[in-house]
């Protein structure tokens, strides 16, 4: 990570009720933000197909969005497969 090109941004993540139908279901900025606010405070480790996470960077105007764990390797086989959600800024944020 230390070549990343692109600039990070410090982040919280939330555990979410949500399963992968609620994800698919949560598609306004409103609904997202409030899955954060409802969520409970997490370390992303331990992650379970399905789990459906709430994140917020720590931006001035701050990035809100979900994050759906849709595929974890098995055995010895590499990769991890996520779906991200992001809301669009409120405007006057």
């Amino acid at each position: 990570m230390s070549k990343w090109s692109v600039a990070r941004r410090a982040t919280r993540f939330r555990l979410t009720a949500l399963d992968k139908t609620g994800f698919d279901n949560t598609q306004d900025t409103i609904a997202i933000r409030q899955q954060f606010a409802g969520g409970t405070l997490s370390l992303v480790s331990g992650l379970a197909l399905n789990q459906v996470y709430a994140f917020r960077t720590a931006d001035a105007k701050p990035y809100y969005g979900l994050l759906h764990v849709y595929s974890l390797p098995s055995g010895t086989t590499a990769g991890l497969q996520l779906r991200v959600r992001v809301a669009k800024h409120a405007l006057g944020q």
